[in-house]
């Protein structure tokens, strides 16, 4: 799996988040968690200190420099990550309202 997948699929875990589950669901999506927190440590070492090199002394990101910054993460989105996590079935998702964009950003971790 890329890590471009993972950061894609983080706006739909925090929306889950904020559901209420079954509590084996919510097991899952605590597990799945406390596997990738490392993984967004590691990315946000690299991602934090790059933004700061485009941001003036307000802390003010600079847009017109947003290639650049891109251009130098995506080489690291591109990198495959490896992590062991608990898959969702569709049945435990069944009461939760995703559009299909959310659905496609975590399909990787969903078995039916």
């Amino acid at each position: 799996m890329k890590l471009r997948n993972l950061i894609s699929a983080l706006p739909v875990f925090q929306s889950l988040y904020l559901e209420k589950l079954p509590v084996k669901t919510a097991f899952k999506l605590y597990t799945i968690s406390q596997a990738i927190q490392p993984i967004l440590a590691a990315y946000d070492s690299v991602r934090i200190p790059l933004v700061k090199q485009y941001t003036d002394e307000k802390g003010v990101f600079d847009q017109t420099k947003t290639d650049e910054l891109i251009k130098q993460l995506d080489p690291l989105l591109d990198e495959d990550i490896e992590f062991k996590t608990p898959t969702l079935t569709l049945n435990e998702l069944e009461n939760v309202k995703l559009s299909p964009l959310s659905l496609e950003a975590i399909a990787w971790l969903i078995k039916e």
